[in-house]
């Protein structure tokens, strides 16, 4: 189809994604107890999993009685796409606004500073 964009995980499916990109593989119970509150009912983690596995974000292995979940998608690669998606849908396609913006209402200490910095630093010579 034309002009159709590929599906991107929803905000929850994201934060059990971070948990299987930290952790690399857990079982239902293993991502439940990793989630920041408020928790989601178990039940509700272990159909998004299921969700989750039909879209192709994740599989699952038998270890013993449990369905042991891994992620299929690339980390760095889904991040920039949401980005990508935000930046397009919130600030009319301009990193600077989305940078500005969080820069201008968000605590960023001064390590994230000289991260930041840093990163626009390599950026102007042509590293990133």
């Amino acid at each position: 189809m034309a002009g159709r964009r590929k599906q991107l995980p929803t905000p929850t499916e994201m934060e059990i994604l971070t948990v299987l990109w930290r952790v690399g593989k857990a079982s239902v119970q293993g991502v439940w107890q990793q989630l920041k509150p408020p928790k989601r009912a178990y039940t509700t983690v272990l159909t998004l999993l299921r969700i989750m596995e039909r879209k192709g974000y994740v599989v699952h292995d038998v270890e013993g009685r449990a369905f042991v979940y891994r992620p299929v998608l690339d980390e760095d690669k889904t991040r920039r796409s949401v980005i990508r998606r935000l930046i397009d849908r919130m600030f009319e396609g301009s990193a600077e606004s989305l940078v500005a913006s969080l820069l201008e209402h968000e605590d960023i200490s001064e390590a994230e500073l000289r991260r930041l910095r840093r990163i626009i630093q390599e950026k102007k010579r042509g590293k990133r």
